[in-house]
């Protein structure tokens, strides 16, 4: 059970409006999870120099003092330094610029985003998928997309966590490489993700 599997791990809300902190709290709350929050990037940052640990975190993007941008970027440059794993984060705002949401994932280093108003049993299952993605280890990944920056952005980013990549930019070099894929009798059924 999903729900079940979230009991007990800790999760950082960082929500600079008291009402929807209010919301997100409870009802992560009434999932099993300890729930820890914040209405500025920096506190949240000097929380982890402290040594307070995460299983999650979810974060606004315009927030006082220091962005959303400005944190996630923050904590994976502390992670690196520190060489300790990524915690997962999950981006949650009212940006809807979808060009926001590639960088929040490359180039920041967010594992996910979702557009306010979003339903809360989807960040639920947002937390679910990111907090068992995290613990599985590296991923071989088909990268496809016809624009080379798109492509060079997303590589960076699954590379830096520790998973394979294979780019293609057309849909026949797919087509050889699930080809290839077959005859080593590694074939699996490809989902089709958009961003």
């Amino acid at each position: 059970n999903a729900v079940s599997s979230l009991k007990g791990k800790r999760c950082l809300v960082l929500e600079d409006i008291p009402e929807k902190t209010f919301i997100i709290k409870s009802y992560l709350e009434q999932h099993g999870l300890e729930v820890l929050t914040s209405c500025k990037g920096s506190h949240a940052i000097e929380m982890s120099a402290r040594g307070d640990k995460f299983d999650i975190i979810i974060t606004d993007l315009r927030m006082p003092v220091m962005s959303g941008q400005a944190f996630i970027t923050e904590v994976r440059k502390q992670e690196r330094e520190e060489k300790r794993p990524q915690v997962p984060i999950i981006v949650v705002t009212a940006e809807s610029d979808p060009q926001e949401k590639i960088l929040c994932i490359t180039k920041y280093g967010a594992n996910d985003f979702l557009l306010k108003p979003c339903k809360l049993s989807d960040l639920i299952l947002a937390i679910y998928r990111a907090i068992s993605s995290s613990i599985k280890k590296s991923r071989r990944i088909l990268i496809v997309d016809d624009e080379g920056m798109s492509r060079t952005y997303l590589n960076h980013a699954f590379k830096e966590q520790g998973h394979q990549t294979i780019l293609c930019a057309t849909l026949s070099e797919v087509r050889s490489y699930c080809f290839i894929v077959r005859q080593k009798k590694f074939c699996r059924t490809l989902p089709q993700i958009s961003i």
